[in-house]
């Protein structure tokens, strides 16, 4: 056995903490040596349904009659947006390998074939399931408990798969649980976990984090653990305007295992709320966020080739891939529209590459050759990105911004929208 798989393997033994740091160590010190760590790490970003989009998501609260029917009720406004993606055969796919194909019927909006779900999972109703579509033939669906934290999935697969389960992790998909508020509650700055998502990631939060709302836009908050406590929120209603407390009924809290907790809201229909703007908009209170940094892409005949989908990035925004790992996933945001891409950070350091993700843009943004896309974030935030689209007849816009990044250090500049 070699020096690089006794580390990988010594990590499933370890716990959490420990296994985050060994292998941050192992890929870190084996990466520039090995050309198998870069497939393994590519098959890693392609495992996550990376289309581009970023997953619409919506909870359904089971009631114990849920469980014992053989169908599921989705809502319908989810159907209705996403009707012409949806396909007659789905699968709902949980975080531990579970695979189970479902029929959708489109006229009643519902998921048949899910009574093995229920039955192999255990689930009497109370339960909240978590559905994340991607827009393809896909469900990536998360079991919230009854105590409002995510479930300790099982070690099993549907009946019929030919394959064993998979481990589950904080670091590999994050850990989550739901907050409830009933109608015309007011602005509130606390929230307190449930003390199964305490013990399973208490450990490893950080007593500062920052919070990430959907439209990219980040805020600092505070975790106490004696209290099990999340504070600061009230900045999140600061950013978004004290209305959006109208239609809020539920939050899931994300903790992925660095300093960052997503947030994500959700109406009284249980869909996902995708509130406006980009991570460098203007804030409901006036304010602009200062830009960090940006990269930028003109597209060439062959980035709008069908067979395009690895892209370029120049070297001149080398102090920018040093922010970044070695797969680095990003949001780009465009108005009401967010997509997700995968960049790659070259052995050499000295360039990088997109990924995945880059087709999907380039259609929805019906982009041509001559634009110039500039991908801006805001101070200190390197995967939260707004894009700019410009046509040839504004490169004198893209000149302007290229001499100002000389004289300015990060273009500590005010937004302008």
């Amino acid at each position: 056995m070699s020096k690089t798989q006794y580390r990988l393997n010594v990590v499933t033994h370890l716990k959490q903490p420990q296994k985050i740091i060994l292998l941050k160590r192992t890929l870190k010190s084996f990466f520039p040596k090995f050309t198998g760590i870069v497939a393994i790490l590519k098959n890693i970003m392609r495992s996550m349904d990376c289309t581009g989009l970023v997953a619409d998501k919506f909870y359904i609260l089971l009631t114990s009659r849920d469980t014992k029917c053989n169908k599921l009720r989705l809502p319908k406004q989810f159907c209705l947006k996403h009707i012409d993606k949806l396909q007659d055969s789905m699968e709902l796919k949980l975080r531990n390998g579970y695979i189970l194909p479902v029929q959708f019927d489109a006229v009643k909006c519902e998921l048949k074939g899910v009574m093995w779900f229920f039955k192999e999972l255990e689930l009497e109703g109370g339960e909240i399931l978590l559905f994340e579509y991607f827009g393809r033939f896909k469900f990536m669906v998360y079991i919230i408990g009854r105590c409002g934290s995510e479930i300790t999935y099982p070690e099993k697969v549907h009946c019929l798969q030919r394959c064993s389960t998979k481990i589950v992790t904080l670091g590999d998909g994050g850990w989550r649980f739901i907050f409830f508020r009933s109608a015309g509650s007011g602005i509130f700055d606390d929230v307190d976990a449930p003390p199964a998502f305490s013990n399973c990631c208490g450990f490893a939060l950080p007593t500062r984090i920052t919070y990430v709302l959907r439209n990219g836009k980040k805020f600092f908050g505070t975790y106490k653990s004696k209290k099990c406590r999340f504070s600061g929120l009230n900045s999140m209603f600061e950013i978004l305007g004290s209305d959006i407390v109208l239609d809020l009924r539920g939050i899931v809290f994300t903790y992925n295992g660095t300093r960052e907790v997503s947030i994500s809201a959700f109406d009284s229909h249980c869909n996902e709320i995708v509130y406006p703007g980009t991570p460098i908009c203007m804030d409901s209170n006036g304010s602009f966020p200062v830009i960090g940094t940006y990269f930028q892409i003109i597209l060439e005949l062959k980035h709008v080739l069908d067979d395009c989908f690895v892209v370029d990035i120049s070297k001149d925004f080398k102090e920018l891939f040093e922010e970044w790992d070695n797969f680095q996933v990003i949001n780009v945001y465009s108005e009401s529209k967010c997509w997700r891409l995968v960049i790659r950070k070259r052995d050499d350091y000295h360039c990088a590459t997109l990924e995945d993700g880059w087709q999907q843009l380039r259609a929805d943004l019906g982009l041509i050759v001559g634009n110039t896309c500039v991908f801006e974030s805001a101070i200190q935030c390197y995967d939260q990105f707004k894009i700019r689209v410009l046509d040839p007849e504004e490169r004198s816009y893209r000149f302007f911004w290229l001499n100002v990044s000389r004289i300015i250090p990060y273009r500590r500049l005010m937004c302008i929208s």
